[in-house]
Formats: structure tokens, C-alpha cells, sequence
């Protein structure tokens, strides 16, 4: 809902000569925005610019993380009420703000701030319970889970047909012996099990894509999980086909004991790192596969490569690693592993998704207080 209209202001956006004149609410009126980086050549024009009628926006323009932080405590973004950080687009010259910076800024924010809405899927190194517990709201968002979805199914299936291996054999000349590996050790996903960790919108996107490859899915028993999967049987058909139908494991070690390969796309927290450890892989039945597409400290990477070089993980597809940027010395020596350099969400598809929540994050957040 659109504030009520009464008044007339006139909006220069900073990185155009652009006068956007709106019919709304006083200009004072209005919620003051910071925005990081911005959306322009992402999202249509005129989104952007109905965008900028319904705020003050302010684009962020702070050479340094210092400059930042002092302009929140007394300077041009002493009174904001939101922000929206973007990431895109940033001015050369101005440092970046990356992942962590509601921590580093936390001790700054002001007190008319209530929302701070945060690009990406991510979120486990912002510190949302300070936030929280200075009444300020925060959003992430998850413009990139169809896209996510497909990376972790093209390693599903790679992890399978050990299509990574036989590209470099192609490459090397070794056309023949190719045929000749795949003939005899390549496996169809098809009537194959897997496990899902995680059955968010990633998650069931993986599950529905998997299903239509004929694999069985398989998760963790967990109440959420379970009312879904109850509710959605009375739903229509195109609903139902919305959640995989799987077949539920009382913990982690039952289900890795019956899956043919295991998929993370859960969140990382505490209650996540090193998920996959030393004692789960001792578990596992010989010849697993393991595709990780969620965050590289859910494996303990070193027992991983112990679990390969001992053949109970017979092939390994991973998006994210341990250390990013760095890539684990030992997972590149393999031709059994598909590595890729965390790019599943990065498409310009998904950062027109995730651009678009972001303002829709705060059009629905400023459209709730100011009506309340």
C-alpha cells in the first residue's frame, strides 16, 4: 500500500539527472532510506524510479567504513530509517561493504533506524540478534534459490555420470578411453536415492528437480517438514507437484546409512558446522556422493578427502569451500570431484530477483508502520 497522497516533492537521483516527481506524502514525511549500491540497469527504470517516490533515498557514497560509521552517528544518515544494501553497482572508490558489516556497524546504528534489509541468501555473519535487540528489523533475501537449485542438480548429476572427469579426458585427448571409463563406472541418477539436508525453497527446488530425474528423495524427519508434506496431499495437483513426495529418517546417520548421495542446501550456523564429520562419514554406505551447494563449513573438508582416498565417497560436486577463496589443496587433485567457485546464485536472472525482494522487503515493511 502506497502512503496517502497529499503533496508534492521533487527526488534528484544521485547517479542521474532524473527529477522524479511524485504526488505523496510531504517529503518529511517520508521513510529515509540508505541505499548500498543500487539496482539501476537490473530492474526495469521505471521500477527503480517509482522506487525512489515512495522514500528519501540516500545513496551510499562513503569512501571508507569509517566515513560510514560517522555519518550514522551524527552525520547525513543520523536519522535514516532503513537500509537497503544492494551490492550492486557500487561506485569505483567507495569501499566495499561486505558480509559482516551489521557487526562492524552495529555500535553505530541510529535510533530511528528499524529496518535493514540485506542482499543474498546468506546471512550468518551479520548479527541479526543485536539487531533485533535494538529493535531493528532484518531481512535477507532469496532471489537465487531457482538458481542455486539448478548448480546443485547439474552436480548431482555430474557426482553420477562423473561428467567433470570426462571433459578433462576430452581435453586431453583421450576421447576412446573416456568412453571406455564411463561404460564402466558411470552410474544413472535414475531410481537413485537422495538425501536432502535442507528442504527450504532450495531445497524442494532440488527435490522437485531430482523427482523428474527419477530419484527417490529422502530427508530427515522434522515436524515442519512432515506438516508439509501431510498438508500439501490435499492440495490440488499442481500444488502437490510443488513438494516432492520423501521418504523421512528418524536422524542423519540413519538416512546417510540408505542414500545413494547426499545434498546440502541447509543454512550454516553452529548447528550445522561441520555437519558431515570424521564420525557421519564412518556411517555412510561405501560409494556415496556428496554435493554441497550450501555453505563449505557444514563439511569438515580434510575427513571428506579421507572418506574419498578410503573409497567410501565414490565422487564429490561442491559450490562453496571451506575457505573461500581458497580451494582445498587436496580436493583439486582429485578427477572424481566437480568443483565449481561458489557461482550457483549468480545469474543476472537472480540479481533482478533478489534486487526486486529487496525493495519489496521494504515497501511491505515502511507500508505496515506507517498504516499501523
Amino acid at each position: 500500500m502506497s502512503p496517502i497522497q497529499s503533496g508534492f516533492f521533487c527526488l534528484i537521483s544521485p547517479n542521474s539527472s532524473l527529477c522524479f516527481i511524485s504526488k505523496f506524502l510531504p517529503m518529511a514525511s517520508h521513510p529515509k532510506v540508505l541505499v548500498i549500491g543500487s539496482p539501476e540497469g537490473v530492474v526495469p527504470d521505471t521500477v527503480w524510479e517509482d522506487f525512489c517516490t515512495r522514500y528519501i533515498v540516500h545513496q551510499y557514497d562513503f569512501s571508507t567504513t569509517k566515513d560510514f560509521h560517522e555519518s550514522l552517528k551524527g552525520g547525513t544518515c543520523h536519522d535514516i530509517s532503513g537500509i537497503m544494501r544492494i551490492g550492486l553497482n557500487v561506485p569505483a572508490g567507495i569501499e566495499k561493504v561486505g558480509n559482516g558489516w551489521t557487526r562492524r556497524a552495529l555500535q553505530y546504528l541510529p535510533e530511528s533506524l528499524k529496518l535493514i534489509v540485506n542482499f543474498g541468501h546468506g546471512f550468518e555473519e551479520e548479527d541479526v540478534s543485536g539487531l533485533n535487540s535494538r529493535g531493528i528489523e532484518f531481512f535477507n533475501t532469496t532471489g537465487g534459490s531457482e538458481a542455486t537449485a539448478v548448480v546443485a542438480t547439474y552436480l548431482i548429476i555430474s557426482v553420477f555420470r562423473q561428467l567433470n572427469r570426462y571433459e578433462r579426458m576430452l581435453r586431453n585427448d583421450e576421447f576412446l578411453p573416456a568412453l571406455r571409463h564411463s561404460a564402466q563406472t558411470a552410474v544413472d541418477p535414475y531410481s537413485r536415492k537422495l538425501g536432502i539436508i535442507g528442504m527450504g525453497s532450495i531445497g524442494q527446488t532440488v527435490g522437485r528437480q531430482a523427482a523428474a530425474l527419477g530419484m527417490e528423495i529422502h530427508c530427515i524427519d522434522r515436524p515442519n517438514l512432515r506438516k508439509l508434506l501431510e498438508t500439501v496431499q490435499h492440495e490440488d495437483e499442481y500444488i502437490r507437484g510443488l513438494i516432492p513426495s520423501a521418504t523421512l529418517h528418524k536422524d542423519l546417520q540413519a538416512l546417510v546409512a540408505v542414500v545413494d548421495c547426499l545434498v546440502l542446501t541447509c543454512s550454516y550456523s553452529a548447528a550445522t558446522h561441520h555437519l558431515l564429520s570424521r564420525e557421519v562419514f564412518s556411517d555412510m554406505k561405501k560409494g556415496m556422493r556428496i554435493v554441497n551447494v550450501a555453505r563449505g563449513k557444514c563439511i569438515d573438508e580434510d575427513a571428506m578427502c579421507d572418506a574419498i582416498d578410503s573409497g567410501v565417497i565414490s565422487s564429490v560436486g561442491l559450490d562453496v569451500h571451506y575457505n573461500e577463496p581458497k580451494v582445498s589443496s587436496r580436493l583439486l587433485k582429485y578427477d572424481c570431484v566437480t568443483l565449481l567457485p561458489h557461482l550457483g546464485g549468480l545469474t543476472h536472472d537472480s540479481m533482478k530477483n533478489h534486487a526486486l525482494i529487496a525493495m519489496k522487503r521494504v515497501d511491505d515493511f515502511f507500508s505496515t508502520t506507517i498504516t499501523s
